[in-house]
């Protein structure tokens, strides 16, 4: 019971004076003496007859003062109230707080005059607010503290010497800050806030084993809408879990402006734009030799922007390369662009890793920029002087007489020394992916080979694993067992199709003639979206990205004669839902037209059963026209199926436009509510008549990429390396060696995140040395950023599973350079050195996808998503109490003070009443002739023997 109060002693001496007034009531009855007055018998006979009342209001007054002095002890002796534990802590209490120091924490809301970022506003926070109430308990408080970017105790940084946590005091306070003053700055690493609650989960309950510890977890962050959206489920798990465990979960939101009460409110955010993508098509270039960088911007603000400019450093040095402009950059879009450099420089024996070049993009005249960090993007490119290119041959090959034109290489060697004139181009045999050294070529292909061995596939796919680019062409001396069995591997493989059919016959002459009166294209997209894949992209795109290109390169198509390919079935790939792989271009339908006509018939009569409502008499006759166009077709059994795709396109006029203006009509038709099935079963329809099997795909395979066409790279299945169409040939064999380069490039590796890479165990040394490499562009001068080169040591490499595994990280945006060592091998050649340097390099950058948006988290999604968790702003201090941990008593509250004040008036009042002063309408009700004499100011007169009144004093009847 005494628990109840603080202090139990002065209670106990509060409960005893409440007795006082009740002795003092019985002492003041008793100290009177009866003195016989007759004009005090009077107002006796009318007190006798007012008796019961005065007794109740006396009672009233005794329990007033009674009621007085127990609210003074409840006072004085601090009552807790009833369920004294309720909001409150009595045991000592550990505080976690999880600083969040990713990048989007440095935004300044694009103010110049605001000097502090959001992380500067949560480390106020931290020190100067919650710390110091949690000093206010009255029971032992300690502190665990870390950096999201780096999960380890602040004030106890070696895990070996780590004594637990650390008690909060003045002094730890002021360690504390100068602790976070040691680290203003935000990291460049994106930390995910699931793995600090992790951390705290597990410091959690490591001092839950003991039930007399309180838990608090404080979580200082800007509550960005990208981290609830992308990782709501699992934050939500993690928050769950805490809450369960009884901990209490607060989130303090220290973004500006402060949150808002309302829930249901929109939260503003600080504009910003940033770079978030900057990187080469290629990941090797050849000296001198032109090479596309493409730069992406994008505005997470809602503010379009205009005149962005972008500046970049070549090694430090800037106007080498121009700046580039983006005129708009809509609110809430990106923007691509492309820019050529070239690179003179190849390195030398003196410094090999000279080889690599770092170029630094900037942006410029961006105003209300919140993030800063984002602005700038490095990338990394390995110049060679020559590009060695190997092309593997079957044994047909005439390798004495490159030029001839039956060689399998003939067209693309030709090409490759002619449009590139510093690839080094190199034609062999299988045997030569066992004896060579793969890394050295920027790509190999694969031309009409019958088949390779287990050890060749194995090398093939450690090569393409590693960032290499293979290019297979097929024809007819390919294995098509083989293949299927050592290089597709049931999907597992770098081969990305299965071959289950004989390539297709040959065309008669009646077939080359019809195909001939066919006006359609040759070679098809099937999905448009396939246009912007990277194999390809780059015939669609002018030199600044723009997408103006695709009618030119795609006239070309009208004129490819592909005779012969291998078929291939689309279930393939889709079946396994396999997203590696992706099919650029395929052949029309070449099955007859009378396979069809059944479908086209069936068609019609829906349609004409349709349009015979009254609504669609204005379109009936175009109908009915092209209707009867297309039943013209199969009249002529030899119609090539190309015809009747391109008449149902005609029909559909959703895909092409021929500048009919009855076009618009046809649309308006198919665009009616009621048609939009039969649409789709249109769509359909030609779908299936225009396209054919596939002719051109590509495939992810680890870092590397891989390209196949299931045709020759040249006669005799085809003559699109000669013939009309020569032109669209060279263009797509330029993109495909550019994106076949590209491979290993991963541009878009953010800091912190690993590199790896598996290495054949005995081939290489298990070290590798590091360097790294960045420019600092803090001083804001164009025309020179400085070079930072840090030479990190070795690097350890690990064995496992029979392979070395090389996987190292960089928390600080720019490129790391590798050095490894390669050993000779018993089937190399002799002229192979025992030990020779290979380079790598793995660029890291900032993750400004993520970091850049700015967009904060409504407080309806918190209340859902952190369940159990307390949100507050910055702004608010009032739940700052409950980390004092002070138990509120009832002398905190203003209401007792006011129900003294109350009771001490009624007190007063009562006594007044009560006093020995009777009012004169009492006697007047009781005894009206003293009343009287006393409302005349003469006394009453004296009472007889019996008690009756003077008769000398007339007295007025009642």
């Amino acid at each position: 019971m005494w628990s109840l109060f603080l202090h139990p002693v002065t209670m106990m001496v509060g409960a005893a004076l409440i007795s006082a007034p009740i002795i003092i009531h019985l002492i003041n009855r008793m100290r009177f003496r009866r003195i016989p007055w007759a004009a005090m018998e009077f107002l006796l006979k009318a007190q006798k007859r007012m008796r019961r009342k005065l007794i109740i209001e006396q009672l009233i007054l005794l329990f007033l003062r009674c009621l007085l002095v127990f609210l003074a002890a409840l006072l004085f002796a601090r009552f807790l109230g009833l369920d004294p534990l309720a909001g409150k802590e009595t045991r000592p209490t550990l505080h976690i707080v999880l600083l969040d120091d990713t990048p989007s924490m440095g935004e300044t809301g694009g103010d110049p005059q605001r000097s502090q970022d959001a992380y500067a506003l949560a480390r106020q926070h931290l020190t100067e607010k919650i710390l110091p109430a949690t000093l206010e308990a009255t029971t032992p408080q300690s502190l665990r503290l870390y950096r999201l970017s780096d999960l380890t105790d602040l004030l106890q940084p070696d895990p070996a010497a780590d004594s637990g946590p650390r008690r909060i005091t003045s002094e730890l306070i002021e360690t504390v800050r100068a602790t976070l003053s040691q680290q203003p700055k935000v990291s460049t690493v994106r930390s995910s806030l699931v793995r600090g609650l992790e951390k705290a989960k597990q410091e959690c309950d490591q001092a839950g084993a003991s039930a007399d510890v309180a838990r608090i977890v404080h979580v200082l962050t800007d509550l960005r809408t990208v981290d609830w959206s992308q990782e709501g489920e699992a934050l939500r798990q993690k928050i769950q879990e805490l809450h369960d465990a009884g901990v209490q979960v607060h989130l303090i939101d220290v973004a500006q402006p402060p949150r808002p009460a309302d829930k249901s409110r929109h939260l503003n955010y600080s504009d910003n734009v940033g770079i978030v993508e900057f990187r080469p098509r290629t990941r090797l270039a050849a000296r001198n030799d032109p090479v596309d960088f493409e730069i992406r911007l994008k505005n997470f603000g809602s503010t379009d922007l205009r005149d962005v400019q972008v500046y970049f450093f070549l090694d430090g040095v800037g106007h080498i390369i121009p700046e580039l402009p983006f005129d708009l950059i809509p609110a809430g879009q990106e923007r691509t662009q492309l820019i050529q450099v070239q690179f003179p420089d190849a390195g030398n024996k003196d410094n090999p890793l000279s080889r690599f070049h770092i170029v630094t993009a900037v942006l410029a005249n961006v105003p209300n920029d919140a993030l800063a960090t984002d602005n700038v993007r490095h990338a990394v490119i390995e110049v060679r002087d020559k590009l060695a290119v190997l092309a593997i041959v079957g044994p047909d090959e005439d390798l004495a007489n490159p030029d001839k034109k039956s060689n399998d290489s003939f067209y693309l060697r030709r090409l490759f020394q002619e449009a590139f004139k510093s690839v080094e181009w190199i034609t062999a045999q299988p045997d030569a992916l066992d004896k060579q050294d793969l890394r050295r070529y920027s790509t190999i292909f694969l031309l009409n080979v019958p088949q390779l061995s287990e050890s060749q596939v194995r090398k093939l796919e450690a090569y393409i694993q590693q960032g290499g680019g293979v290019g297979v062409f097929l024809g007819p001396r390919v294995n098509r067992e083989a293949y299927n069995r050592l290089m597709f591997r049931d999907g597992q493989g770098f081969f990305p199709i299965e071959l289950r059919n004989d390539p297709t016959p040959p065309l008669s002459e009646e077939q080359r003639f019809l195909r001939s009166l066919s006006l359609s294209k040759r070679i098809l997209v099937r999905e448009a979206s396939a246009r912007q894949h990277p194999a390809i992209a780059g015939l669609y795109t002018n030199e600044r990205g723009d997408p103006d290109k695709a009618q030119d390169i795609e006239r070309f198509f009208f004129f490819v004669n592909i005779d012969q390919h291998w078929p291939v079935s689309r279930l393939s790939w889709k079946s396994r839902d396999d997203r590696t792989v992706q099919e650029l271009f395929c052949l029309p339908n070449d099955r007859p037209i009378a396979h069809y006509e059944a479908r086209v018939m069936e068609l019609q009569d829906k349609v004409v059963k349709k349009y015979a409502e009254p609504k669609f008499e204005p379109y009936r006759p175009l109908i009915s026209e092209h209707f009867q166009n297309i039943r013209a077709l199969f009249a002529n059994t030899e119609m090539p199926l190309t015809e009747l795709a391109r008449r149902l396109d005609r029909l559909l006029a959703d895909e092409v436009s021929e500048g009919d203006p009855r076009e618009a009509q046809l649309r308006e038709f198919w665009g009616q509510p009621e048609m939009a099935e039969l649409r789709r079963e249109a769509q359909n329809l030609r779908d299936d008549c225009k396209y054919g099997d596939p002719l051109y795909l590509a495939k992810r395979f680890g870092s590397g990429r891989v390209t196949v066409m299931t045709t020759t790279a040249g006669e005799p299945w085809t003559d699109w390396p000669s013939g009309a169409g020569a032109a669209g040939w060279v263009a797509v064999m330029k993109e495909m060696q550019k994106y076949l380069i590209g491979g290993g490039l991963d541009e878009n590796r953010s800091v912190g995140e690993p590199f790896t890479l598996r290495l054949e165990a005995g081939r290489y040394k298990p070290t590798a040395q590091r360097l790294f490499l960045t420019s600092d562009t803090s001083r804001n001068d164009r025309g020179k950023a400085e070079v930072l080169r840090e030479e990190l040591g070795e690097l350890i490499l690990s064995l496992e599973g029979g392979e070395l595994k090389l996987e190292t990280t960089e928390k600080r945006p720019g490129a790391l350079l590798l050095t490894l060592t390669r050993l000779r091998q018993e089937d190399d050649p002799p002229s192979e050195p025992a030990e020779k340097p290979e380079y790598l390099a793995a660029v890291f950058n900032l993750d400004s996808q993520r970091e850049g948006d700015l967009a904060r988290a409504r407080g309806t999604d918190l209340a859902e998503l952190a369940r159990g968790a307390l949100v507050h702003s910055a702004a608010d201090a009032d739940w700052l109490d409950s980390l004092k941990q002070k138990p509120t008593d009832l002398s905190s509250g203003r209401w007792l003070y006011l129900l003294i004040l109350v009771i001490l008036v009624l007190e007063q009042a009562m006594a007044v009443r009560l006093s020995y002063h009777s009012r004169p309408e009492d006697v007047a009700a009781h005894a009206p002739s003293a009343a009287a004499a006393y409302a005349r100011g003469t006394p009453p007169p004296a009472p007889s023997g019996n008690g009756a009144p003077a008769p000398s004093t007339p007295v007025a009847a009642s």
